[in-house]
C-alpha cells in the first residue's frame, strides 16, 4: 500500500503544507545565491602599495629598487569609497593574508577570492580603513592581480567593457551548493511525502536523548525500498562533501569563460556518481559485516538493529553537517572561507561520540555481555576512522 493515497488526518496535512512551503523557500533562496554574476574591475593598487617600518612605525609607499625583497606588502582599503565593492585576489604565489595584523587565511597559488568590502566594513564599523597586507618565502616584488570589482547585472555592459575585463562565470562553489540543496531537498521531500513513517523514524533527534529503540519493524527489513531511498540519500550527501572537499582543497573555485562548462558538470557528476555508488555499496554490505561479527561475539539479532541506527545517525549528522555549511556560506558571501581541518574534527568527533551512544543503548535494551559488546563496538565502530566513509570524504587525511 502506497501511504500516501490513504486517509490522513488534519494534523499531517498541515505539516505536509509547512514542510512544502519551507521547501519553496528554500528553492528560491538557493536559486537567487547561486544566480551567476558579471563583474568589472573598477580600482587597481597599482600604485598604492606600501610596506611597515618598524624604525619608523609607520608604513611608507612601496619603492621596486628598496623593497622588492621584503616578505610583506600591504594596501590601505577604506570600504567606504567603494560602496558594493568586492576585493578580488588572484595568487600568483602562495600567500599569508593579514587583515589589520590579525592572520586572515592562507591563499594557495592559483585561488581566486573575492572578499565582500560592505561585510568586512559591517564586522568592524569603527575602522576608517583596513590594512590588507599579504605575506610570503616567496615574495618578490609586489602580488599580481589584486583589484577591485563591482558586480554588474547582466544585459547592462556596453561592448568595450566586454573585450576590457575577463568575464568569470558564477562561484564553483555556489553552483554546487544549489545543484546539492535542490537535489537533497527533493529526495528529503520525496522521502516525506511518500513514506513519512520512515522519514520521522530516520530523522527524529529525540532518540539521542531518550536511551530507546524503537521502530523495530523498518529495522528487521533493512533493504525494504525505503530503506533503500534513505541509504541512496546518504550516500548522495556523502558525495557532495566529498565534492565540496575536493573544490576547496584545488581552490577550483572559478571558471573561465574559455571553460568547457560541459566539461566541468561531466566531471562533477562522474565524481559525485561514482562516490554515490561506492557509499551505498559500502552502507548495504556494513549490514553483513554486523552479522558476521555479531554471530562471532554471540550478539544475537543485533545486526539488524546496528544496521538501523548507523543509517540513522549517518544521515541525521551528515545532513546537518552539509545544511550548516550551505548556511555558513550564504551568510558570510565571497568572504566564505571552510576549515577543513575542523570539519574532519568534527567527523571524527561525531564517531567517537556515536560509538558511547550504541554501547549505552546496545547495553540498556539487551542483555548482552558489556565485554562482548565492548569488544564489537571497538572493531565495528572504530575501523570507520580508518577507512570507509570518512575516506571517501577526507581522503587527504588518511
Amino acid at each position: 500500500m502506497i501511504p500516501f493515497l490513504g486517509k490522513k488526518s488534519a494534523k499531517q496535512l498541515v505539516c505536509k503544507q509547512l514542510f512544502s512551503r519551507f521547501f519553496l523557500f528554500f528553492v528560491l533562496v538557493t536559486l537567487t545565491f547561486s544566480s551567476q554574476a558579471e563583474w568589472q574591475n573598477i580600482h587597481s593598487f597599482e600604485k598604492e602599495w606600501v610596506v611597515f617600518q618598524p624604525s619608523w612605525k609607520a608604513f611608507l609607499p612601496y619603492i621596486s629598487t628598496r623593497h622588492f625583497n621584503y616578505k610583506s606588502k600591504s594596501v590601505l582599503i577604506n570600504p567606504s569609497d567603494f560602496p558594493g565593492g568586492f576585493l578580488k585576489i588572484e595568487a600568483s604565489n602562495n600567500y599569508t593574508l593579514f587583515l589589520n595584523g590579525v592572520f586572515c587565511r592562507k591563499i594557495p597559488q592559483g585561488a581566486f577570492i573575492r572578499m565582500n568590502l560592505d561585510s568586512l566594513n559591517r564586522k568592524k564599523p569603527l575602522a576608517d580603513r583596513f590594512v590588507l597586507t599579504f605575506y610570503g618565502d616567496e615574495l618578490n616584488g609586489l602580488p599580481r592581480r589584486v583589484f577591485i570589482e563591482h558586480q554588474i547585472e547582466k544585459g547592462k555592459m556596453s561592448l568595450a567593457d566586454s573585450f576590457e575585463m575577463k568575464v568569470r562565470e558564477g562561484s564553483g562553489i555556489n553552483n554546487f551548493f544549489a545543484i546539492a540543496m535542490l537535489s537533497l531537498l527533493s529526495l528529503l521531500g520525496f522521502l516525506y511525502s511518500f513514506f513519512p513513517k520512515y522519514f520521522q523514524a530516520y530523522f527524529r533527534l529525540s532518540d539521542w536523548l531518550n536511551w530507546e529503540i524503537k521502530d523495530t519493524n523498518i529495522a528487521k527489513m533493512p533493504f525494504a525500498f525505503p530503506n533503500l531511498v534513505v541509504i541512496f540519500i546518504l550516500s548522495l550527501v556523502t558525495a557532495y562533501l566529498a565534492y565540496f572537499n575536493g573544490l576547496l582543497r584545488t581552490s577550483n573555485q572559478t571558471f573561465t569563460v574559455g571553460s568547457s562548462m560541459s566539461e566541468i558538470f561531466r566531471e562533477a557528476f562522474l565524481f559525485i556518481g561514482t562516490k554515490t555508488i561506492v557509499a551505498f555499496t559500502l552502507f548495504s554490505l556494513r549490514y553483513f559485516m554486523y552479522q558476521i561479527f555479531g554471530s562471532l561475539f554471540k550478539l544475537d539479532n543485533l545486526a539488524s538493529i546496528h544496521f538501523f541506527k548507523s543509517i540513522q545517525t549517518n544521515i541525521q549528522f551528515f545532513t546537518l553537517l552539509i545544511l550548516s555549511i550551505l548556511i555558513y556560506s550564504v551568510y558570510m558571501g565571497p568572504v566564505f572561507v571552510t576549515n577543513l581541518y575542523w570539519i574532519s574534527t568534527a567527523v571524527n568527533a561525531y564517531f567517537l561520540i556515536r560509538a558511547i551512544y550504541f554501547f549505552i543503548i546496545f547495553k540498556k535494551n539487551f542483555k548482552f555481555n558489556p565485554l562482548s559488546l565492548l569488544a564489537y563496538l571497538a572493531i565495528i565502530e572504530g575501523q570507520v576512522l580508518l577507512f570507509g566513509i570518512r575516506e571517501l570524504i577526507f581522503p587527504e587525511f588518511m
